[in-house]
């Protein structure tokens, strides 16, 4: 975990990553500097006190990504490109923080996120570098596979791909839709249109929120009218699920 279980530091760190990581959760934008100032304060003060402490050197690698993004949101379809610079600062706090424990599997996990913003092959390579030894070594740490997978993906690796997906169990870090749609990528990419469509409607079949119709949604947008797109928006989920049926 990010937070450090009670009593892992004195009090005054102990209070003072615990407020860190408040005020993190608490931000609302990248111009949210009234949280995201508290939490940077917290955290230095914690490093201060002991520059060894790898959660807060964690907090400060979340704190340099959340200027420029609240938090990383897995899927492609809903990132933004960080300023290089808090990407940069970013990755050496969370490298810190695994000099000091290189099986503090939380700060490994956020230096992949880091290398995946900062885009280009070189980077995604580095990002998968951190999540193979991640699964390797904590193999159920939430979202590393799907991260994995998706990294696979970029790099148009996609039989890698297919079998990481096919390898998370069912649960909250990868819903039944995503994994379809996932699968699906991967088939219809690799000639196997077949599969591919099978995994698709089946996924379509899936869907349960609307976070997963904006993400079948996200291919599509780019390629109807702005009158089509506010008809979507409009609909409810079992709407939007019919709406997709009828567009293919």
């Amino acid at each position: 975990s990010a937070v450090p279980d009670p009593g892992t530091f004195p009090d005054p760190v102990q209070q003072a990553i615990e407020e860190g990581y408040r005020q993190l959760e608490a931000v609302t934008s990248p111009s949210d500097d009234v949280h995201l100032g508290a939490a940077e304060s917290a955290f230095e003060g914690a490093l201060d006190a002991d520059p060894r402490s790898v959660h807060a050197l964690n907090g400060m690698g979340m704190y340099e990504l959340a200027k420029d993004e609240q938090w990383l949101v897995l899927l492609e379809s809903f990132k933004k490109v960080l300023n290089r610079d808090h990407i940069s600062m970013a990755v050496k706090a969370f490298e810190r923080a695994l000099d000091v424990d290189p099986a503090f599997h939380q700060a490994r996990f956020n230096l992949a996120l880091a290398h995946r913003q900062a885009r280009g092959e070189e980077n995604i390579r580095k990002a998968v570098a951190e999540l193979e030894r991640l699964v390797r070594e904590a193999p159920g740490f939430p979202d590393a596979m799907l991260v994995l997978a998706t990294s696979y993906r970029d790099l148009g690796e996609l039989e890698r791909m297919a079998e990481a997906i096919e390898s998370i169990p069912a649960g909250p870090g990868l819903s039944p839709a995503g994994r379809q749609l996932l699968l699906a990528y991967a088939a219809f990419n690799s000639d196997r249109q077949e599969e591919g469509a099978e995994a698709y409607w089946s996924g379509v079949d899936a869907i349960a929120t609307e976070l997963e119709t904006e993400i079948y949604w996200f291919d599509i947008r780019p390629i109807v009218a702005p009158e089509m797109d506010a008809e979507f928006r409009g609909l409810d989920v079992e709407g939007r699920k019919r709406f997709l049926r009828d567009f293919w």
